[in-house]
């Protein structure tokens, strides 16, 4: 038996417009994100979805309760699939970042490296691997959708499913994208 996950990443914020990192903080959905979200809308309208998970964070449960407007269906917040925590990175634009020295290794191998007191891409995996588990387990054989957020998509993509090491969250993993994964009970494994 499986249970089949569409994961999403929220629509387009201010601060993605402006390459501004948010992690754990958050900006509003700019208008392109509204329309994101309700494009999403439709795309998912036939995908039998059974029940919706959203991260907390306000970008994420905003696009879910647009997406929601046309699917009406239960929606439930899950902590883990808050963003990766980009500690001390956080409110920063992107420009700032890219000559420091961890950057690449941040934003493209999503191992042990971590901003300063932020979470690295394998705990961030971790977390959301094992929320899907959770969730799965819930809710055998149905089909779920969860919109979070386009770094934890790319570490968990990278750490669990060893998929695309070279994208990065902005041109790979970029706002109203949508990801299918399935949860293999029998075998305890994503596929």
């Amino acid at each position: 038996m499986q249970s089949h996950f569409l994961l999403v990443r929220h629509g387009e914020t201010e601060w993605n417009q402006q390459r501004k990192l948010q992690g754990h903080l958050d900006s509003p959905l700019t208008d392109s994100g509204i329309n994101q979200a309700r494009l999403l809308a439709l795309q998912l309208a036939n995908q039998n979805i059974n029940s919706i998970f959203t991260s907390p964070l306000k970008r994420a449960s905003d696009t879910a309760l647009i997406i929601n407007q046309s699917l009406n269906k239960s929606i439930s917040t899950d902590e883990r699939l808050k963003e990766r925590h980009f500690g001390d990175w956080q409110e920063k634009y992107f420009d700032e970042l890219t000559h420091l020295p961890d950057f690449e290794f941040i934003f493209q191998k999503s191992e042990h490296h971590a901003p300063p007191n932020g979470e690295s891409g394998i705990i961030c995996a971790n977390r959301m691997e094992q929320a899907l588990i959770d969730i799965a387990k819930q809710h055998l054989g149905k089909n779920i959708l969860i919109v979070s957020h386009g770094d934890i998509i790319r570490c968990f993509f990278q750490q669990k499913l060893h998929q695309s090491a070279a994208v990065d969250a902005y041109s790979g993993f970029g706002n109203g994208s949508v990801f299918k994964v399935s949860f293999c009970h029998y075998q305890e494994q994503f596929i």
